[in-house]
Order: structure tokens, then sequence, then C-alpha cells
């Protein structure tokens, strides 16, 4: 964890120079070479700024094994305070261990004289479903934070799929 001094993605750089692929294919190339993924980063944006320029280059790297021990772990970056870097604070979020709870079908309700009713109107009536759901099935017409919403999941599902991509390349180095 600490100050590598390279950005992994061009997003990692506002304003400043531009992004050379030569500094993308290095930090990528080191950290493949090394069985190494980047730790999730929550906070701010970027990790220093030199008042002008707005980077984030200080990294949390972890290998196979500790993704697959601390899945829920991510570093947040806070607030630099004087320094010109954010410092970087190692968090680890209990795992959510609450488990859907297994259907139950309880024999005596099929007696009840209204089963089939009830039962028939609960499948014909609609249901509204989570924020996922409303991203998903909103109108063009829906207001800009649903938008913002979704381009946040996808965001967020862009970085877990490459975290995802990296571990089964490693796995297979591994074999």
């Amino acid at each position: 964890m600490g100050d590598y001094n390279a950005i992994h993605k061009v997003e990692h750089r506002l304003i400043g120079s531009n992004v050379q692929e030569a500094e993308l294919k290095d930090f990528k190339s080191f950290l493949i070479e090394n069985n190494m993924s980047v730790l999730r980063a929550m906070g701010r944006e970027f990790s220093w700024t030199n008042g002008h320029t707005y980077t984030m280059i200080d990294w949390a790297l972890v290998n196979v094994s500790w993704m697959f021990d601390m899945p829920t772990s991510e570093v947040i970056l806070l607030d630099p305070g004087y320094s010109d870097h954010s410092p970087l604070s190692l968090s680890f979020p209990k795992d959510d261990t609450s488990k859907a709870k297994p259907f139950k079908f309880i024999n005596h309700l099929a007696q009840h004289e209204n089963f089939q009713e009830i039962v028939m109107r609960a499948w014909n009536q609609r249901h509204r479903g989570g924020k996922m759901y409303d991203s998903h099935m909103r109108q063009p017409s829906q207001p800009k934070d649903v938008i913002d919403l979704e381009k946040k999941v996808k965001k967020n599902l862009e970085k877990w799929l490459n975290v995802e991509e990296s571990i089964v390349r490693q796995k297979s180095r591994l074999q």
C-alpha cells in the first residue's frame, strides 16, 4: 500500500498532461507479473494533487489469497490535510452473513376457503422491484438521479469484472 506514482486507467488523471499508453501498460504489466490486483478504493476520487493536476497514484495492492480471505476489504482515501497525498486506510467491513430465508409452505393454509383467490390475486398484482429493477425498467422521462445511479452501478460492475478477470488470469498462471 502506498505511492506507486502510476495510474491504472485514463480517468485516474484530471487535467495535467495527457495520459500515455506506456504509463498504463507499465503499471498493468507490473500487476500481472506480480499476480496483484488493485483493492477497491472508496472516498476521494484522486489521491494526489499539486493544486491544478489531480491523479490517483496511491494504491493498495492485493493478491488472490487476500481477495479470497477478505473479499469485503477496501481502501479508503482520506482527506490529505497538509500533504499533497491522501492517506490510505484499510477497511474490513463485516461480511453480510444474512441469507435469504428458505421458502416454507404451510400446508394448512391450502385448506383455507379463499386460498385460490388470494394466490391468484397476488400473482396478478404488479410488483415494484428495488433500485436495480427500477433503473433497468425506467422510462426516458425518469429523473436524472436514476440515470446517475445506473451509471454508478455499471462503473462498479465494470471494476469488479476487471478484478474477476485479473483473478482468473492469475489462477491460470498457477496451474
